[in-house]
């Protein structure tokens, strides 16, 4: 059964504008009554297809399909901008992979031209990030934000109870599968991931995010790309607490 991301959503009716809506009929070839499922804000519908054209697809909800049990945990991931066709590519895979929400980070070594062009991509990302939600069928699209200041993360005392912040620093000492070792009984929160640019974190600030709370790990022996490490640290901490 397809399913699809809603733009708008009442109790009975559904709505896809936009470029999508011209996906279900030119490129899909769906007609009205073909069945299919709605995902809308974290709910999920049995619907069918009222009408559409290029511009809008009007679908009726027939009946609230049930939630799965909550997630052990939540995922969220920070990632430092790197070049812009690398960190697409990742953004896509964070999103199959179950990140909750992703904030990319302006770091000191991120290339000043991305920094200044990041926040125009916004949309393009968001746009990204719900098809690669209806990919993943997934029943929400996690939120892109707009891109902050790595110093805005390096605030003292913002740690909450039950709440894990990493720093993915292939430096450090200890290890990312240490680290769930020795927290293991305290994963019950949300778990916040920051990753570095393409010419690592800066020594002011991997102590600075250090002396805010954030835990730096690294992830094994070798060095992995910027675009690959968030990807690896969700894969493993979805696999280890979320199953």
């Amino acid at each position: 059964m397809r399913r699809f991301q809603a733009t708008e959503c009442t109790a009975s009716r559904a709505w896809i504008r936009g470029p999508q809506a011209g996906h279900l009929s030119r490129v899909l070839r769906m007609r009205p009554g073909d069945a299919c499922e709605i995902a809308y804000a974290g709910r999920l519908w049995a619907a069918r297809v009222h009408r559409l054209d290029d511009a809008c697809t009007e679908l009726d909800l027939e009946e609230e399909l049930p939630a799965p049990a909550p997630g052990r945990i939540e995922l969220e991931l920070f990632p430092a901008i790197i070049r812009f066709h690398r960190f697409e590519w990742m953004l896509e895979k964070a999103v199959e992979l179950g990140a909750r929400a992703i904030t990319p980070v302006l770091s000191e070594r991120v290339d000043v031209h991305l920094a200044q062009a990041a926040s125009k991509r916004l949309s393009r990302w968001q746009t990204i990030a719900r098809q690669a939600a209806e990919q993943a069928r997934r029943r929400d699209v996690p939120a892109i934000h707009t891109p902050i200041p790595a110093a805005a993360l390096c605030r003292p005392g913002q740690v909450e109870s039950g709440q894990v912040k990493i720093l993915l620093n292939p430096e450090s000492s200890m290890t990312l599968a240490q680290l769930f070792q020795k927290k293991d009984q305290e994963f019950s929160g949300a778990v916040h991931i920051i990753s570095g640019p393409e010419g690592g974190w800066s020594e002011a600030e991997a102590q600075a995010l250090a002396e805010a709370g954030w835990t730096a790990v690294r992830l094994g022996q070798e060095i992995l790309r910027a675009e690959t490490a968030p990807l690896a640290a969700l894969a493993y901490l979805k696999l280890a607490l979320t199953s």
